[in-house]
């Protein structure tokens, strides 16, 4: 087995799936946290963008994945020119099409789910950004993302 990870990015205000990443060798709470550290540090970043599905992808490639082939060929030629093909299972492979995101949940042996709020303001919005974990042993434990993130207000 590979230890494998999919990181679930959803719109907190309906539980809307924005995008998935499957990691070949990250299903542990380490590596899991980390990734998760790296997506959320770069959260600022993106926060004003008003597509909440490439807001979704370009935070999954901060980590060094990218979109699925597939789900690439969807994306219209603006978009693509933000994305990039992902060819590495380690990492991370994006999806944004539900079929292709229900794939990527048959694969996990772990999931973490973080949830995005719409707040243009990021300040205003930080204290609703969370992530659940269920990783190493499937140990449920909820985490405020604040506790760890650093960011300068």
């Amino acid at each position: 087995m590979g230890q494998r990870l999919n990181i679930e990015l959803k719109r907190k205000k309906d539980n809307k799936d924005l995008a998935n990443c499957y990691y070949h060798w990250s299903a542990y709470t380490s590596s899991a946290l980390r990734l998760t550290i790296e997506i959320m540090e770069n959260f600022i970043n993106y926060h004003e963008e008003d597509n909440n599905i490439m807001r979704a992808i370009k935070l999954l490639q901060s980590t060094g994945a990218g979109v699925i082939k597939e789900d690439y060929d969807i994306l219209n030629e603006e978009e693509q020119k933000y994305c990039k093909i992902g060819d590495n299972r380690n990492l991370g492979l994006i999806s944004i099409t539900e079929k292709n995101m229900e794939e990527t949940r048959t694969w996990e042996e772990s999931r973490v789910e973080i949830y995005l709020t719409d707040e243009k303001d990021y300040f205003k919005g930080r204290d609703e950004n969370r992530a659940s974990f269920w990783c190493l042993f499937e140990e449920d434990e909820e985490i405020n993302l604040n506790d760890y993130v650093e960011v300068a207000d």
